[in-house]
C-alpha cells in the first residue's frame, strides 16, 4: 500500500500507486524479503515515513544503479517518484 493510500491523501489509485506497488515488488525480486514487516501498525507506520533498510547483507550484491531504481520507486512523495516512463529509461533498465 502506497503512503499516499495509507495516509488518505489521495481519493483514487493514480499511477504513482502502480509505481510505489512496482518498487515493492522489485525490492522483493531483488532480496527475497519484504521492505516493510511487523504488526500492520508498524507496516503502515514505516510506510507513512518512507523507512525500509538497504543495508542489510541481501543489499552487498546489488548493484548501485538497482538500488537506485529500488528508492525513486518507493520514494515517499508521490509527485518526486519516478513515473512508468522514467523507468524504463532508467541505466538499470536499460
Amino acid at each position: 500500500m502506497a503512503p499516499e493510500v495509507v495516509n488518505r491523501e489521495s481519493p483514487g489509485f493514480g499511477r504513482p500507486v502502480d509505481m510505489w506497488a512496482l518498487g515493492v515488488m522489485l525490492y522483493v525480486l531483488l532480496t527475497g524479503t519484504l521492505p516493510f514487516a511487523g504488526t500492520k501498525i508498524r507496516v503502515f507506520d514505516m510506510i507513512s515515513n518512507g523507512v525500509f533498510n538497504m543495508q542489510n547483507r541481501q543489499w552487498d550484491q546489488i548493484s548501485e544503479s538497482a538500488k537506485d531504481l529500488c528508492t525513486r520507486l518507493l520514494c515517499l512523495n508521490q509527485n518526486e517518484r519516478i513515473t512508468i516512463k522514467e523507468a524504463l529509461a532508467h541505466p538499470w533498465i536499460r
